[in-house]
């Protein structure tokens, strides 16, 4: 009997949040093994080994990024990085083994009076649209304009703020103590979540701010961070530490 095997495992693709179903299943990915040699292979698979194969398929995805960025008038600088002069901004899209100067690289744009947006590949292909929300709005891009006085402010059910993450923010959603929202004329804008600080469980951390795509809520965060200051207060907490990445 003979298996139609992965050469590498869909755990190696799920380890690097590699979704797309045409990479894990292309034809140089497949290979006809016995019963007995894919029991023994299991899920194994030899990390540089992947990322030597994978490189080359996602080539593609990283040319339609600089695509979509000169349409943004960026464009490209020697270091590889795209860059808007006018509004001084700049993009980077990182390798899968992101290299350890990042920060660093953050730090020098900063110097120059640049903003630095950086994204990992792996985003850029399960997030493409939210990566391009981050960049336009960046630019002013944003289709609609809308003021948070005109905004209705609550509490939001869990389960509902985790869907609206998982659509319009770019690492998903998250676990969450307490969340919040913002509606215009009953439309969910944007919303904010509460979690246990990741080090001290009788303190709590931001770690969730998330905005719909096209939409600038103007005072949109000062609104839902005082409703979240008001909570921790009400609850016995003293501070709410900010947990992030640079600019993403």
């Amino acid at each position: 009997i003979w298996h139609l095997d992965h050469v590498f495992p869909v755990k190696a693709f799920m380890d690097f949040k590699i979704y797309d179903i045409k990479i894990i299943n292309c034809i140089e990915n497949l290979q006809p093994l016995t019963v007995e040699e894919n029991l023994e292979k299991s899920d194994s698979y030899i990390k540089e080994d992947f990322i030597n194969w994978l490189k080359p398929k996602l080539k593609s995805k990283s040319n339609s990024f600089e695509e979509l960025l000169i349409l943004l008038n960026f464009k490209k600088i020697e270091n590889g990085d795209m860059i808007n002069e006018e509004n001084r901004i700049a993009v980077c899209l990182q390798d899968l083994c992101p290299s350890n100067d990042l920060i660093y690289k953050h730090k020098c744009y900063k110097e120059n009076n640049i903003r630095l947006i950086s994204f990992f590949l792996d985003e850029w292909i399960n997030k493409t649209s939210s990566c391009i929300n981050i960049i336009k709005s960046a630019l002013g891009l944003n289709n609609r304009r809308i003021f948070a006085r005109n905004c209705e402010c609550g509490e939001l059910n869990k389960d509902q703020f985790k869907d609206f993450c998982n659509k319009f923010h770019l690492q998903g959603k998250s676990g969450s103590k307490i969340c919040f929202y913002l509606k215009y004329k009953d439309e969910l804008v944007a919303g904010v979540s509460l979690g246990s600080h990741p080090r001290d469980s009788k303190k709590l951390s931001l770690n969730r701010l998330c905005f719909k795509h096209g939409v600038q809520i103007v005072g949109g965060a000062g609104k839902l961070l005082k409703q979240c200051i008001n909570w921790a207060k009400n609850n016995g907490y003293k501070e709410i530490p900010r947990f992030a990445a640079q600019d993403r």
